[in-house]
């Protein structure tokens, strides 16, 4: 599987330090498998136990291919304009950012 990388453009939303010398093979049968999902314009979701390995792999396969990242944090008083829309103050002026 070959991606061919493009530059970001907000470099520094791009995750750094997630790939380590040595990567498990079994994290790298699933960064192949999200890179085969990603060129065919699939998403992805990640399912597996607790912990930060699903988080970890998302930001290892975006570290790879140049990426930028938004986390979005989820509750149950998450409502979809919160999603669309965020509220930024700049200034000391309130305007709000699709």
């Amino acid at each position: 599987v070959s991606y061919k990388l493009k530059t970001p453009k907000s470099p520094e939303l791009v995750p750094q330090n997630y790939i380590s010398d040595s990567v498990a093979q079994s994290v790298i049968q699933h960064l192949r498998w999200i890179m085969q999902k990603d060129l065919l314009g699939q998403d992805v979701f990640l399912i597996g136990p607790p912990g930060p390995l699903r988080r970890s792999i998302a930001m290892q396969y975006l570290e790879l291919t140049r990426r930028e990242v938004e986390y979005i944090a989820l509750s149950r008083d998450t409502t979809e304009t919160d999603l669309k829309q965020r509220r930024e103050i700049r200034g000391g002026t309130a305007f709000y950012i699709d």
